[in-house]
């Protein structure tokens, strides 16, 4: 039987081709086996990208809802912190004013009354806390620091009880710059809104809220505390038995709002649980989303691999056969 040989061009185009095709092979090889994923999507997916595009839109989701959750998170920290350091104040001066107010001389209720001045400046420093640039306490006027400084606040204050000797008189009028419409407060006092924040946005149906104010009446209640036993060490308010009537109502203010600064911080703690709560569940999503992703676009690392290796042999081998065809002369044969 008479065999049919391939002349030189067509062994040649042949082996071309051949080259040619392994070299292809060795590409998409080594692009799965770097990334992990497959280089031909639509043949995964037989040519239907609908169930894809849905599961990748919903990662794209989750991620918008992760870094929401992070910044509500950072946020709500913030406000703990703030208020944790509010009742830190009062609980260590309430009872010292009590003390001085029973018990103290001119010199103990003068130095009372200035470290409840040093620490009212620092709750109102606490109160005006910004966090990623957003105050924590101005409602949704986030941009507006939410209170004016204590040492405002005070002049302010001492401009309406200029003149007033009776004690009780002077508690009224520090009562009403902090509690009447249109009052001191609220034209000088509080800088923020009267709108509270906006819902923040944790999940397609879960959402979470801060609405506590700086012109919160807790929040209120706890500085006109701190205003009274600073006013206490000015040298125009009165003599002792003044002094002490203003620290003991300010002591015994503080004293009962504690409770209501203890409200105020299960209210955040029940918002950061929540965060917590709705943070794992969507996390437990994107990791049953990529799973699902991973099905139709990933690649057997260890199949691809194999493949891989075996490719380079191929490649190997035809550039050796080349290599050899390639040397072949007339006198070899002679």
């Amino acid at each position: 039987m008479t065999g049919i040989n391939f002349g030189d061009l067509a062994s040649f185009v042949k082996s071309s081709r051949l080259t040619t095709q392994i070299k292809t092979d060795l590409e998409r090889l080594t692009h799965e086996v770097a990334s992990g994923e497959k280089s031909d999507i639509t043949k995964a997916v037989s040519g239907d990208f609908g169930p894809l595009s849905s599961i990748e839109r919903s990662l794209r989701t989750l991620d918008s809802y992760a870094r929401s959750i992070a910044e509500t998170s950072v946020f709500m920290t913030g406000v703990q912190t703030s208020l944790g350091a509010v009742s830190d104040h009062v609980s260590s001066i309430a009872p010292s004013l009590l003390t001085a107010a029973s018990l103290g001389d001119a010199t103990t209720l003068d130095v009372t009354a200035e470290d409840a001045r040093a620490r009212f400046e620092s709750v109102v420093s606490a109160l005006n806390t910004h966090v990623g640039g957003r105050a924590l306490f101005s409602g949704s006027a986030t941009h507006h620091t939410p209170l004016a400084t204590s040492t405002e606040m005070l002049d302010s204050i001492r401009v309406d009880i200029a003149g007033l000797t009776d004690v009780n008189d002077i508690i009224t009028a520090v009562d009403a710059w902090f509690d009447d419409v249109g009052g001191g407060f609220e034209t000088m006092g509080y800088g923020g809104s009267a709108t509270a924040l906006s819902d923040f946005s944790l999940s397609d149906t879960d959402t979470t809220s801060m609405t506590i104010k700086a012109d919160d009446p807790s929040i209120r209640e706890l500085l006109k505390g701190f205003a009274l036993a600073a006013l206490a060490g000015d040298s125009g308010i009165g003599g002792p038995a003044s002094q002490k009537t203003l620290l003991r109502t300010a002591g015994e203010r503080l004293m009962s709002n504690e409770g209501d600064i203890a409200r105020l911080r299960a209210q955040v703690g029940s918002s950061e649980a929540r965060i917590e709560e709705v943070q794992l569940s969507n996390g437990a999503q994107t990791y049953a989303y990529t799973a699902a992703k991973s099905e139709i676009v990933s690649v057997d690392i260890y199949e691809a691999a194999s493949q891989l290796t075996q490719t380079e042999s191929q490649l190997e081998l035809a550039y050796t056969i080349t290599a050899r065809l390639s040397r072949l002369n007339l006198s070899d044969f002679l």
